[in-house]
């Protein structure tokens, strides 16, 4: 390569670049015009913000890297971020500036707001534009007016894009762009030339993007364009420091190969050899075309005839076949009589973020609990059915009593059976179908190319994984409902909903019998626990059932009532075993939480139709008659008859028996306490006959 080329060539990269001697102190030894651009900016915001008394606000945050013997980081400017790479030997430190390959300067065009244009006029050298689906300008800053001569109510709504073109290549480009607005393309780096208002040629390098509306129709198109003349057109020779050029190209921390004007390797780099993972092979005279994908090619039949360009493609390692994703600046070289003389391609690896992007889009379709996809991958398969999908087959499962036993067992219990069934789904469906979370404790299953054999073997399959013993301790049931879906035409919404309404017939059948079955489970849990509470509660049973008798209102209120006196303290299952069977009196903090349990347990019971009533009265088994009880502070008649009864045998129960933080009262103490909160705590006549007809008899010792 011939070194004053290269010398001119890097002085105008699209990258910045300096070269620092070390010792016996930092000093800058050369850089290049885009370094200095970068650089002027950021020391002109940090000084800006009064946030460095430093001359060089760079120069003391590169002493920090150089003293950490960090080697990259990134800078911030106007909504843009840089990356900084620093490459080190024994007495030369290299630092390179370049934009991240998703210019946040293509993100910004994206929008409507032009004062966000003012961010973009980093140096005299660019200006942003704006034209129809005509290519008529709608928008040009005043920076055009540096560069091409005129002012912008001379362009706006005057010329079209292709109007400013040298006559040579008007023909070419006008097609090229619309070819390009056809197909609503992106476009970036692309080199062409301009005639200004004085008839001077000027360089511009181009990039651009479409304009939608909000219902995403083409309505012209935004770009920047940066003048690249004096790269283009430079004469300058080589002067000093040419071998330190060739150094930056060794040192870069983007791959870089130069060919000629035959395609045939000159020159590369060791971030080049690493890239494509080639070690002490020799790549000189090989062909630029060996290392390129289709993409690339493309690109750099392009670059032959004069046309600078990024893209993403893949490089190619030749003797091992293996690819890898980069970014690509195709450069064209030229001698001082403007021919071509070959080019150069800056790559950069994009490995690392290629793969974040599929662990990212892994992220937003999979559901983070299961790992089964989630509701929007479903809606996406199924926004996306071809015909030759069909005919759909469509599971829908659904956990039965997962209520329960997140009020009862907690959230977090609740989260692992949903974890298992799903585990259990996926083992049962394998490769044949899609698995999907489409609800809090819904599966939604999609088989293409099914039948309705298949699903109804499937469903079979799928019942058998639950009625296999399961790490919980007691019975999980799912309900499952199928349905087919035949035709494009018709909404999907009623395959759903037919599976949906197989699904809530099942559960209706499955359900109560399975929360019953939990509840038991719940009960042998909570006197596991506490066996004070298992005596307690059948003792307030037994009590509660022979008041009942004595008022001889019919045997299924008796029942009632003593199935309520088992259950009146189901809710302090999800209490804390320490403050359950804690030896000391409750602080205040832990008589909140105690407090809770009555509705904990109408929470839990609730949930089974057959329980309405019994969870109704214990949600106001510690009402008090004069209204100042609780959860609800009801009053007198309003509480359930029930609930005074249950009220009356619980505290008498309570005080007769063992508490380590409080004495444990006589039967006689503790009737006089009964006979003293008639009217004030209990209901009088619950009173009444428990002391006369049910305590006379002993009951409460059985």
């Amino acid at each position: 390569m011939d070194q004053g080329v290269f010398k001119n060539l890097l002085k105008h990269a699209t990258f910045g670049y300096s070269v620092y001697h070390l010792k016996p102190s930092v000093k800058q030894l050369t850089s290049n015009d885009r370094f200095n651009q970068i650089i002027n900016q950021y020391d002109q915001q940090f000084k800006s913000n009064q946030s460095t008394n430093a001359s060089s606000p760079f120069l003391e945050f590169l002493g920090l890297l150089i003293g950490n013997k960090q080697q990259e980081t990134h800078i911030y400017l106007h909504q843009k971020s840089y990356k900084v790479s620093l490459a080190y030997d024994e007495e030369y430190l290299y630092v390179y500036l370049y934009d991240q390959m998703e210019s946040s300067i293509q993100y910004d065009l994206l929008t409507p707001d032009q004062i966000k244009y003012q961010n973009f006029s980093f140096h005299n050298l660019s200006y942003i534009w704006e034209t129809d689906t005509n290519g008529l300008f709608t928008y040009v800053d005043p920076i055009v007016f540096d560069i091409l001569g005129y002012h912008p109510n001379e362009i706006v709504g005057q010329k079209h894009f292709y109007d400013l073109f040298h006559e040579e290549d008007k023909e070419t480009v006008i097609k090229m762009a619309f070819e390009t607005f056809a197909k609503h393309e992106t476009f970036g780096n692309v080199m062409n030339r301009n005639i200004s208002k004085t008839n001077q040629t000027k360089w511009l390098l181009s990039s651009g993007v479409p304009k939608l509306d909000e219902k995403g129709i083409l309505i012209g198109y935004r770009g920047i364009d940066t003048d690249m003349t004096q790269w283009i057109l430079s004469s300058e020779k080589a002067e000093e420091l040419e071998d330190r050029f060739l150094t930056v190209f060794k040192h870069s921390p983007l791959g870089m190969i130069q060919y000629d004007q035959f395609g045939q390797l000159v020159l590369y780099n060791k971030k080049f050899l690493k890239m494509i993972d080639v070690k002490n092979q020799d790549l000189l005279k090989m062909h630029v075309l060996d290392f390129l994908d289709n993409r690339l090619k493309m690109t750099f039949e392009l670059s032959q005839d004069g046309t600078a360009n990024r893209v993403r493609g893949n490089m190619i390692n030749p003797f091992k076949g293996l690819k890898i994703p980069v970014s690509a600046d195709f450069m064209p070289l030229y001698n001082n009589d403007k021919a071509i003389t070959g080019g150069l391609i800056v790559i950069e690896d994009l490995s690392l973020a290629v793969e974040k992007e599929k662990r990212m889009e892994k992220l937003l379709k999979t559901d983070s609990l299961t790992q089964v996809y989630n509701r929007s991958h479903f809606d996406f398969v199924i926004d996306n059915i071809r015909k030759s999908d069909l005919p759909l087959g469509f599971i829908l499962c659904d956990v039965n009593g997962l209520r329960v036993i997140n009020n009862s067992f907690g959230f977090d219990q609740g989260d692992q059976i949903i974890s298992y069934v799903a585990s259990r789904i996926k083992k049962v469906v394998g490769s044949k179908g899609i698995v999907c979370r489409v609800g809090g404790d819904e599966f939604g299953i999609i088989f293409k190319k099914s039948n309705l054999s298949v699903l109804e073997s499937m469903t079979s399959d799928l019942k058998k994984q639950f009625t296999l013993l399961n790490p919980f301790g007691y019975e999980i049931r799912v309900s499952f409902g199928y349905s087919i879906y035949n035709s494009p035409d018709v909404s999907f919404t009623k395959a759903f909903t037919e599976a949906e309404k197989m699904m809530f017939a099942q559960k209706v059948y499955d359900g109560s019998s399975m929360t019953q079955n939990t509840i038991d489970v719940m009960m042998a849990t909570l006197f596991e626990k506490s066996p004070r509470e298992m005596n307690h509660s059948k003792r307030v049973s037994s009590m509660s059932w022979h008041i009942a008798k004595k008022l001889n209102i019919s045997s299924s209120f008796e029942e009632k009532v003593r199935i309520s006196g088992l259950l009146h303290d189901i809710g302090k299952i999800s209490i804390d075993d320490d403050i359950l069977n804690k030896k000391s009196e409750l602080t205040e903090e832990e008589w909140v939480i105690m407090k809770k349990h009555p509705e904990t347990g109408y929470q839990i019971l609730s949930a089974v139709s057959e329980y309405d009533d019994i969870a109704k009265i214990v949600l106001f088994h510690h009402e008090r008659y004069d209204g100042r009880g609780y959860p609800n502070g009801l009053y007198r008649d309003e509480i359930p008859i029930e609930s005074r009864i249950i009220a009356v045998a619980d505290s008498f129960d309570a005080m007769t028996r063992d508490r380590t933080y409080r004495k444990t009262l006589t039967t006689e103490e503790a009737t006089s306490i009964l006979q003293k909160e008639k009217g004030n705590q209990f209901d009088p006549k619950i009173v009444d006959i428990f002391l006369k007809q049910v305590l006379q008899t002993k009951i409460s010792s059985s």
